[in-house]
């Protein structure tokens, strides 16, 4: 915009010094004023994807000159016009945010229309520009590429598993805690199934340094949202371990996913339930291995006084 305001100012000097030298008549084609560069810049900062305004205009009135036959009522007319025109100009660089996030998100949601064939790549997000209209160029909309759509993804699929965990509470409420768990990552596992042949990809792009720590986040709420739905109102150490434990399981069951050639992926039901039985297991140890332990410091206490571990 700092180059686009230098030039139209370089344009109006070169203009004046054309009229000068003709004496005030000049060729038709050369009768091209440059308008105020205020509403355009505004539009360009306000979104680069709609930004359609003309630098010159042939209607536009010379500097210094005004229409012929207007009075004063019309003029005053015109400048309280132009007063209501910035006040709308500042409401719309308001919303100019609302107009970028609802862009990316109908990108976003176009772009999974092409992931089954194109992967999580930027092509399917180009395809998905051109699907709403845009150019290729859209695509700069997300400032971290395929990431923020296998985030999209990620988070969509959390949304949709807890929809359903939602609906069926009555029956999860049911289930034993192994089973309430081993559904959850079934139904989320379920929503991967259908782009397992691209996921490699994604998994890949996500485990690099830039995209790791939002990885592990994501990973965290994932595990956290199945382990609510199970009825866990732990607040001591066990709730750390129970996510991290149940973290391990669900990243383990989505690499036996992408090898698994069984039916309806059959053998990755049957690793998730082993692999949950295991856990517990290994839950249940740890759990009396501390209590032991703190039994042991309690007795060897003086006075019965508890040490704190």
């Amino acid at each position: 915009t700092r180059a686009l305001s230098s030039s139209a100012d370089c344009f109006a000097k070169q203009h004046q010094l054309q009229q000068q030298l003709h004496g005030g008549s000049m060729p038709e084609h050369q009768q091209r004023t440059p308008t105020t560069l205020s509403a355009t810049l505004s539009a360009l900062r306000r979104s680069p994807f709609t930004f359609s305004a003309r630098l010159y205009s042939t209607d536009a009135a010379r500097p210094g000159e005004e229409e012929e036959g207007e009075g004063e009522d019309v003029r005053e007319g015109k400048e309280e016009g132009a007063g209501v025109r910035g006040d709308d100009t500042g409401a719309e660089d308001n919303s100019s945010g609302g107009d970028s996030d609802s862009l990316r998100e109908d990108l976003l949601r176009a772009s999974m229309k092409h992931v089954a064939s194109l992967g999580f790549t930027m092509k399917a997000v180009q395809a998905a520009g051109r699907d709403l209209g845009y150019s290729s160029a859209v695509a700069n909309v997300l400032p971290r590429q395929e990431a923020d759509l296998i985030e999209y993804f990620l988070e969509d699929c959390r949304a949709k598993m807890n929809a359903e965990l939602d609906e069926r509470k009555e029956e999860v409420a049911a289930m034993r805690i192994r089973d309430k768990i081993a559904e959850g990552v079934r139904i989320r596992l379920r929503l991967t199934a259908p782009y397992i042949h691209v996921w490699p990809r994604a998994i890949y792009v996500m485990s690099q340094p830039p995209n790791a720590a939002n990885s592990l986040c994501l990973l965290h709420s994932l595990v956290d949202d199945m382990w609510h739905h199970a009825g866990d109102k732990s607040t001591d150490y066990n709730w750390y371990s129970k996510r991290m434990l149940l973290a391990g399981v669900y990243t383990s069951s989505e690499l036996f996913m992408l090898t698994d050639s069984s039916p309806d992926f059959e053998e990755t039901w049957h690793y998730v339930d082993r692999s949950i039985g295991r856990v517990l297991q290994v839950g249940k140890a740890g759990s009396d291995l501390l209590n032991l332990f703190k039994n042991v410091m309690d007795g060897a206490s003086p006075a019965g006084k508890s040490t704190r571990v």
